[in-house]
């Protein structure tokens, strides 16, 4: 396992780290450290180990710099990006609200 493998598709991490339950919306910023701790977490859910503070942090430079390199994010100030990708738009209020009630009632 090579912990560089996670660089090869950035989008599929930013797909994880929604997953996963970190705040990745469109035009909504992306900090660092999110990305760094989302990095760790996915080494230990997918592969049971801990890779650690050094390499988690030195994997999420080079994990915003293909985001960059990809469009999907651009820098903001100091560690934090925005991203800009339709695909993590947050669905209408009104389909929210639907589908609230659409559970209540079943």
């Amino acid at each position: 396992m090579n912990p560089e493998s996670i660089l090869q598709s950035p989008l599929d991490f930013l797909r994880y780290m929604r997953e996963a339950g970190y705040p990745v919306f469109h035009l909504s910023n992306i900090f660092k450290r999110d990305v760094q701790y989302a990095i760790r977490d996915y080494f230990r859910m997918n592969f049971k180990k801990d890779i650690g503070t050094r390499k988690s942090l030195e994997l999420s430079d080079k994990m915003m710099k293909a985001l960059e390199d990809e469009g999907l994010v651009k820098a903001f100030q100091g560690n934090a990006w925005t991203l800009y990708h339709e695909e993590f738009l947050l669905p209408p209020q009104e389909e929210e609200e639907k589908k609230e009630t659409a559970e209540e009632s079943a």
